[in-house]
């Protein structure tokens, strides 16, 4: 039990001289850094997006009526003419309100002939008589309805073209004005390119802004753009705002219908904010980062930003550098937020 008892003690003992020798020899140093003035301007903004090449003409085709698809006759990418039919409902549910409009309409007609000729005889009322005229005119308006709706229980060709985009198919149930089959004009001369944008994308980009489009078929042509209209509603398919981009003389770079496109549009509208080098930057992801900054060359802040562009010359920041004086642009790997600092260089 002695030994135990000595043991422990010189355990004790020289745990505490570990630990007061540690104490001593642990000297915290600062971290040498280079650092630059921070300092906010305008500069020209661009973006860049892709697309799909269409016409100016492009549709969504419906039908007027709902009811179960019975055909879709053609396939994406399929040349269309003029007239030529696309799909068709199954009419049995339609063709059968004809027929009871017809029916209803033959009994209206008779008996608007019964009352007219009791009405000569004295038998009957005038206001019978217009009742009865009445009923017939109602009937033979239903009629032409029902008629009508079984016109447009089919779609067909308004005008030659291509077919973009097939959305349904034979055997699903389809309500009215639903689209079906999205179409082009074969007019080449309205070539557009419709590309999607993100809601600060589309608040960013204004009507004339020039553009340059490249493709697959020519990649080291550039094709000059403008962009001619922005919709003021999101796309219920791809959930981005379309933007149609105009380029010039596109039949000349082989364009064609549904090829895909890349578009980097030149922004009239200056964007404000601070050009930063590409080292400054930390853990860069979907627009955001983190950079380091620090106002008395002394301590670091950690500074969450939001990142604009990235150009040959460095990184747009848009915002997060509003309130700051220098940054941090060489020894960051090291730092974390509040950690003292000697600046090796100031640029």
């Amino acid at each position: 039990m002695k030994n135990v008892f000595v043991l422990l003690s010189i355990m004790l003992i020289a745990g505490c001289g570990l630990k007061k020798g540690n104490s001593s020899t642990v000297k915290s140093e600062n971290t040498p850094v280079t650092i630059t003035k921070v300092k906010d301007v305008d500069v020209p903004g661009s973006l860049h997006t892709a697309g799909y090449f269409t016409t100016d003409d492009e549709a969504l085709l419906s039908f007027k009526v709902g009811g179960v698809v019975k055909n879709v006759f053609v396939s994406e990418g399929d040349k269309i003419v003029k007239g030529q039919l696309l799909a068709e409902l199954e009419k049995t549910e339609i063709e059968a309100q004809v027929t009871q409009a017809k029916t209803g309409y033959e009994k209206a007609k008779r008996d608007y002939e019964r009352a007219s000729a009791l009405y000569k005889d004295s038998v009957t009322t005038l206001s019978q008589m217009q009742d009865a005229k009445t009923g017939l005119e109602i009937a033979q308006q239903t009629l032409a309805i029902a008629r009508y709706n079984l016109s447009y229980a089919e779609i067909r060709s308004q005008k030659d073209g291509y077919i973009l985009r097939k959305i349904l198919n034979a055997g699903q149930i389809v309500g009215p004005g639903m689209p079906v089959l999205q179409v082009n004009g074969a007019n080449k001369g309205n070539w557009i390119l419709r590309a999607g944008v993100s809601d600060y994308e589309w608040g960013s980009i204004q009507l004339g802004d020039n553009a340059q489009i490249h493709t697959d078929v020519k990649p080291d042509a550039a094709i000059h753009g403008v962009v001619i209209r922005k919709a003021e509603a999101v796309d219920p398919y791809s959930g981005t705002f379309i933007v149609d981009i105009k380029p010039k003389d596109a039949q000349l770079y082989g364009v064609a219908a549904g090829m895909f496109g890349k578009a980097t549009i030149m922004l009239s509208k200056k964007l404000h904010g601070w050009i930063i080098p590409f080292d400054a930057l930390m853990d860069g992801d979907k627009g955001n980062g983190y950079v380091f900054t620090t106002a008395d060359k002394k301590t670091v802040r950690k500074t969450s930003v939001r990142i604009g562009e990235i150009r040959r010359e460095g990184i747009i920041i848009e915002s997060g550098l509003e309130n700051s004086e220098y940054l941090i642009t060489a020894g960051n790997a090291y730092l974390q937020d509040g950690s003292a600092i000697t600046v090796r260089e100031e640029r």
